[in-house]
């Protein structure tokens, strides 16, 4: 079957991944004819690229561009601008959607009228254990509900769901409130989920097991790195400023709460020397721990309460590194 124009469209920024790329274009490819895939090669440096080309030589409805590299936020902001489908939905390119994602929506497995719908991600090991993500959405708690119940929802998530896959976002909203992927930066996924749930209208959930993210060893870790210090950094107090502006501030600053706790151990990575410079804005920022809901944000409030920020951090790097190696 021919579309005669394009339901949705598959957006994977590509970088170096020609182990897994295949897989996720062949799962793309598995979604139906009305699915486009517009495949954005972000400068690689291994064959990845070639099997891009590869998959477009065969199929109409794939989309190759060869970039130079610029990170996955400029990669993203460049497929966007080529997408055409009423609805968007953005991959990595070593991950993998399950077969029936598209025909179990179109099915009514969802609303699409949503202007966003979450999906379930599934996290694989290297090992082939899969484990859910434990975002924990409940479609009965999200769906049809105004938007301020929706917020406080997700608000008490045991994570927060900043995730760029698991995601169908109807393409309209992105365009008609410029959400865009910050360049350049360590975190990107935070800034763009918070412009997105500040911006919709409706949400829903699709409660299949769909989004397969792949954990490999040292896979999307930047610990010890002061770019990503800095980058997480600016954008929690990028987005404190902007909760006094919103009338759904206590929800946001809940959502930086948890952003706070992850960061922490970024900043316990760094020596004593490296951290100077930053010590006074994140005790700035520590008053963002009392907005937490979770268990796990409560007791890091009382690691920090009776230990302080340093050792506090250093505590949860260390735990964090034992749990990645644990599970590597």
């Amino acid at each position: 079957m021919n579309c005669s124009y394009y339901e949705y469209s598959f957006i994977v920024p590509v970088y170096n991944t020609e182990k897994y790329v295949g897989k996720c274009i062949e799962s793309i490819l598995k979604q139906g004819e009305c699915c486009e895939l517009i495949l954005v090669d972000d400068g690689s440096t291994d064959s990845s690229g070639n099997i891009c080309d590869f998959y477009a030589r065969q199929y109409e409805r794939i989309k190759v561009f060869h970039n130079k590299n610029s990170g996955p936020g400029a990669a993203r902001n460049f497929g966007l601008d080529k997408a055409s489908g009423n609805y968007v939905i953005f991959v990595d390119s070593d991950d993998y959607v399950s077969n029936g994602l598209i025909e179990y929506l179109d099915r009514g497995y969802a609303d699409r009228s949503a202007d966003l719908t979450f999906f379930n991600i599934i996290k694989k090991f290297s090992d082939g254990r899969l484990e859910p993500m434990a975002e924990g959405l409940k479609k009965d708690e999200i769906y049809g509900k105004p938007m301020n119940k929706v917020l406080k929802v997700i608000s008490e998530c045991s994570k927060f769901p900043a995730s760029i896959g698991g995601k169908i976002i109807k393409r309209d909203v992105l365009i008609k409130n410029n959400i865009r992927f910050k360049e350049g930066i360590v975190g990107e996924d935070i800034d763009w989920t918070l412009q997105l749930v500040c911006s919709i209208n409706s949400a829903d959930v699709y409660p299949e097991e769909s989004y397969y993210y792949r954990i490999s060893p040292g896979t999307r870790r930047s610990y010890g790195s002061v770019k990503s210090m800095c980058d997480h950094l600016g954008v929690l107090e990028e987005w404190t400023e902007k909760a006094k502006e919103k009338t759904t501030n206590k929800y946001i600053l809940s959502f930086l709460s948890y952003q706070y706790a992850v960061f922490l151990p970024f900043y316990g990575s760094l020596s004593t020397e490296e951290r100077v410079p930053y010590t006074k804005r994140i005790k700035k920022l520590r008053f963002l721990l009392s907005y937490g809901k979770t268990k796990k944000i409560k007791l890091i409030r009382l690691a920090v309460s009776l230990l302080g920020i340093n050792e506090a951090s250093k505590l949860l790097y260390r735990y964090v590194m034992k749990r990645d190696e644990a599970n590597a």
